[in-house]
């Protein structure tokens, strides 16, 4: 839920304690919508959320819902799951935006498709919900409640790829746990992220 308000602990409020950890100290115990939120920056450092891959590794259905406040009209990462270090493969799961009208989803290790959207960057709240069959065929992309679209790809067979020490909130890797760059950095406060074995 990213309540912590210190510490490098951010629990898991479900059964199945996937405790993250807190790293290059984001701010916590910020303004949020669920208790409090985390704001992470583009500063010298790079603030993330480590989060444990059996989050979702293995998941052929995925749900992953977060709240996001910025004022970035550039690159921003919401989740990167690596599979293996180098190249594309550290895009085996990959949610982020290429600018603040263009939310580019990645799944195995190639970009799924881009989603044309409303501005983000005028720092207001908005909920997120992206979900995807990956045997079905298809993802979509919720933003408060609205579906903005579903669009179809190949079915892939098997589950999310995601190495230990692959799965990072807010930044984007370039290899398994590290390689990131300012640029892609998520800006803003991030608040309530969830992640299902099924679509939300």
């Amino acid at each position: 839920k990213l309540d912590e308000t210190a510490g490098t602990l951010a629990a898991d409020s479900s059964s199945f304690s996937f405790n993250a950890t807190y790293e290059d100290n984001p701010l916590l115990a910020q303004e949020g919508i669920i208790g409090t939120a985390i704001t992470l920056d583009d500063g010298s450092d790079f603030d993330r959320v480590d989060v444990p891959a059996d989050a979702v590794d293995g998941m052929e259905k995925i749900g992953i819902a977060w709240w996001m406040r910025t004022d970035k009209t550039g690159e921003s990462t919401v989740i990167s799951g690596a599979a293996s270090s180098g190249g594309n493969a550290a895009n085996s799961f990959l949610l982020y935006f290429r600018r603040d009208n263009a939310f580019n989803p990645w799944l195995d290790q190639s970009t799924a498709s881009v989603y044309s959207i409303d501005p983000i960057s005028d720092n207001r709240w908005r909920h997120f919900v992206f979900n995807c069959d990956r045997a079905g065929g298809w993802h979509e992309l919720y933003i408060d409640g609205e579906l903005v679209e579903r669009k179809t790809m190949t079915p892939k067979s098997g589950g999310v790829n995601v190495a230990d020490g692959g799965l990072i909130v807010g930044e984007e890797q370039d290899s398994l746990g590290g390689g990131f760059l300012t640029a892609q950095t998520q800006v803003g406060e991030h608040d309530g992220e969830r992640k299902n074995s099924r679509v939300q």
